[in-house]
């Protein structure tokens, strides 16, 4: 019953209901301790340095831009958008990162682009993506229920990059934990509820290499719909607002729109990138 009744809903209605629940598990957690000490200072303009970069766009169109791994994908797949997509081959390049820890692989998306933009940087580039599911199971096929023809690891042996990139099963947080590597650029695309990235963020924190950079997917700017559709997911913005009324010293840098269209003929994108303040 439950189900049938938000199925009628309107999305700005589900919307608001969904920050009320979030807002009310996101207060029941215990207030964190945050670690910026390898948090890089970002520049406001540096995302439009890099998106203006003449040598990433010729890189874009020639190897990229007509890419047939995603082309087809319809914009509802759950996963980063086609402007997005750009916009992480852009920052690895432009960053020159080396290594990525990924949280919330889904079919593997962003996962491809990383891994297409790192490999120009370094021969010894290192991505680990883990997922709560096992996103390359070939009996429950995953990425079908998403438009997908093959599994992440199908996409990445197709293109010669599966060797550099390492797919774990786990809850973010208990991954975070446990790992004793450290990353260039972490990105949390995984759970979008508050409560989750709220504790996600140290964990994340703690394995930054000096000046790392940490991106956020689905990022709401004070948690109002960037596309026609009103459709928002307000955990990430709940849970770094928090950070920021606790006195943290980090901030939320969305990009913003972007250079390009990204979705719903739109240029907005939902990506931010976590500046430390000091």
């Amino acid at each position: 019953m439950k189900k049938l009744i938000t199925l009628f809903l309107p999305e700005i209605v589900k919307s608001y209901l969904h920050i009320i629940v979030n807002k009310i598990i996101l207060s029941k957690c215990n207030k964190n301790v945050c670690n910026t000490k390898n948090l890089r200072v970002v520049d406001n303009n540096l995302c439009q340095v890099i998106f203006s970069n003449s040598e990433i766009n010729d890189d874009w169109e020639n190897k990229m831009q007509n890419n047939s791994s995603f082309l087809n994908l319809p914009d509802n797949n759950h996963g980063i958008n086609k402007g997005d997509q750009r916009a992480i081959y852009y920052l690895i390049k432009g960053i020159k990162i080396k290594s990525v820890l990924e949280i919330g692989t889904h079919i593997g998306v962003s996962t491809y682009y990383f891994s297409n933009a790192l490999k120009d940087v370094t021969k010894d580039y290192n991505i680990v993506t883990v997922d709560i599911i096992d996103v390359n199971d070939i009996n429950n096929k995953h990425w079908e229920n998403f438009g997908a023809t093959s599994s992440p690891l199908s996409r990445l042996e197709s293109g010669g990059l599966a060797n550099n990139v390492k797919f774990i099963k786990s809850d973010s947080v208990d991954y975070m934990k446990r790992c004793k590597q450290k990353f260039d650029l972490i990105f949390l695309d995984g759970s979008h509820q508050a409560n989750v990235v709220y504790n996600e963020m140290p964990c994340a924190l703690n394995l930054l290499n000096p000046n790392g950079i940490i991106l956020l997917h689905d990022f709401y700017p004070n948690n109002k719909p960037l596309w026609d559709n009103n459709v928002i997911l307000p955990g990430p913005y709940l849970a770094m607002h928090r950070y920021n009324n606790e006195g943290v010293n980090f901030k939320t840098i969305p990009l913003g729109d972007l250079p390009w269209e990204t979705k719903n003929n739109s240029s907005s994108s939902s990506l931010a990138i976590v500046s430390k303040t000091d």
